[in-house]
């Protein structure tokens, strides 16, 4: 981090703005907990904060008129929940539930549209945000429709790790069902084999990552499509 800037959060936005901008949001960041399952968005909600997670990560999920919901992309410390608003729009396009429990600070949306347009350095930190959360979701949508549930439980897995920087995961099976789009019974199947070869541990409400290294070689190429978009975000590139 440069001299110019100003730790104030774990959270990558937050941390990255110059000492004077951030002199100026701090007045503005209202500690919250994010409590697992809690929704901060639901469909078509006017949006009154957004969210700048600092540990835990956001579920941004697509809801069918039938009730199944599919995860379409998430949130965690490198980001901020609520990006609608600088879109142009007061609703919220999707729900977006706590998926891993955390922590983080909610502004509101009128300072943060305020400050947005008064903020170089904070357009062009949310403008390639924007950018690395659209590959995100491109590269879901491609995973969920041309790749094998395993390849898709295995993406979701490292990108959970890498967001926590956890090997241990606090995830249910019908939570996993659920932000995977399928059935109970397919989930259970996958991740059993991938425990039977030893990549992963699942116990009641968690899962382990055993061996890192071999399930990125597992993993099809939309996890690490991802990964380099987020590292190179993170690390300032363009």
């Amino acid at each position: 981090m440069s001299n110019s800037t100003t730790r104030i959060s774990e959270n990558y936005i937050l941390n990255s703005l110059p000492k004077n901008e951030c002199e100026r949001l701090l007045p503005h960041l209202e500690p919250v907990i994010l409590e697992r399952g809690e929704f901060i968005f639901y469909t078509n909600e006017t949006v009154k904060y957004v969210y700048f997670p600092t540990s835990g990560i956001i579920s941004i999920t697509s809801c069918s008129e039938e009730g199944r919901s599919i995860e379409i992309a998430s949130v965690g410390k490198e980001g901020m929940a609520g990006i609608d608003v600088l879109l142009g729009v007061d609703k919220a396009a999707n729900e977006s539930m706590v998926q891993i429990a955390g922590a983080g600070y909610r502004v509101r949306t009128e300072i943060i549209r305020s400050l947005y347009e008064e903020s170089p350095a904070l357009q062009k930190l949310l403008r390639r945000y924007i950018h690395a959360l659209l590959v995100l979701i491109s590269q879901t949508a491609v995973c969920n429709r041309l790749h094998l549930l395993d390849q898709r439980l295995i993406r979701w897995l490292l990108l959970c790790r890498d967001r926590i920087e956890s090997n241990h995961l606090p995830l249910t099976q019908e939570f996993l069902s659920t932000m995977l789009g399928t059935n109970r019974p397919s989930v259970t199947q996958s991740a059993i084999a991938l425990q039977n070869s030893g990549h992963i541990e699942y116990k009641r409400g968690k899962v382990s990552i055993l061996n890192a290294p071999a399930l990125e070689e597992l993993a099809c190429e939309c996890y690490h499509a991802v990964k380099d978009e987020y590292d190179s975000y993170q690390n300032n590139q363009t």
